[in-house]
């Protein structure tokens, strides 16, 4: 039987999507989905998923004046909430063009779904499988 995740080789690929980029299943095959990226280090990261309902690809960039970091799934997926953490935040995060937080304020409180010391939790519209967040 064949695999894509070989003992010897695949072990960082796993701790790359899974503590990096952070995708995370919260429900069985992945119908709702975490996404809690640990970023800090990097300028660029990116990171692909097969579950069988279909690839999940979160993709970081962090720029001068702003990190981008966007989000593609299957429409099978029932909920998708995206953790962001607070060592990003410089003054304003848009979701899909949105302003959702300014200055250290909620501004769209239906999409936050909790305000931790460390993250800000969202979630994500269903209108479309794909995403990008600003944080500028």
């Amino acid at each position: 039987m064949g695999t894509r995740n070989h003992a010897w080789s695949g072990g960082p690929l796993i701790m790359m999507m899974k503590y990096q980029l952070g995708i995370l299943p919260l429900a069985p095959g992945f119908k709702k989905l975490l996404i809690h990226p640990h970023l800090t280090p990097f300028n660029h990261l990116e990171g692909t998923i097969q579950p069988q309902m279909g690839p999940i690809t979160v993709r970081f960039n962090r720029y001068p004046t702003q990190s981008v970091l966007t989000i593609e799934y299957p429409q099978t997926v029932n909920e998708v909430r995206v953790d962001l953490p607070k060592t990003l935040l410089k003054d304003k995060i848009l979701i899909d063009g949105q302003l959702v937080y300014q200055n250290g304020k909620p501004q769209n409180k239906n999409l936050i779904k909790e305000n931790t010391e460390d993250y800000l939790q969202f979630e994500l519209g269903h209108d479309s499988c794909k995403h990008t967040i600003i944080l500028s």
